[in-house]
């Protein structure tokens, strides 16, 4: 399953407030299983949460590319206290895993909806793009009225 269907699914199972949680990769409820951003990943991906793995790595880096800067330099600041950052963490694929996990406990449930919306919709234009791309198609004539429209 590639990224963009894991973070559909993701999201699906986040969608309601109920299915959603906080400080937990997977929480069980009276309604049923809950997740935060990070756990809904790997249980798509593998049935199970474990904060140890790594599988979700590659999701939550897509994610990330979508958090405002200024949110991403308030984490940084948050972590520059010499005894805990380092630099060369921020780019790490734990250490970003790791800030979706604190985005989730810190901006609230919206945020973390409007953060999937807004990755899978960005991966789906760089779908069309690449698949337009892999067809070789060219740019059109100068003049012509070529438009594309990506419709989710």
């Amino acid at each position: 399953m590639d990224v963009l269907k894991q973070l559909i699914a993701a999201r699906e199972l986040i969608a309601k407030q109920e299915g959603w949680c906080t400080f937990f990769l997977k929480i069980e409820t009276p309604a049923g299983l809950a997740f935060c951003a990070r756990g809904a990943i790997q249980w798509v991906i593998a049935g199970c949460t474990d904060p140890r793995s790594n599988s979700d790595y590659p999701a939550c880096e897509e994610l990330i590319k979508d958090i405002p800067e200024a949110v991403l330099d308030q984490y940084k600041f948050t972590y520059e206290s010499p005894s805990y950052y380092n630099e060369s963490w921020f780019n790490a694929s734990w250490f970003k895993a790791s800030l979706i996990a604190d985005y989730n406990n810190i901006q609230g449930h919206a945020a973390v909806l409007a953060l999937y919306d807004a990755t899978i919709a960005r991966l789906k234009r760089e779908k069309v793009v690449a698949d337009l791309l892999a067809k070789n198609l060219t740019a059109p004539a100068e003049g012509s009225n070529l438009s594309i429209e990506v419709v989710n």
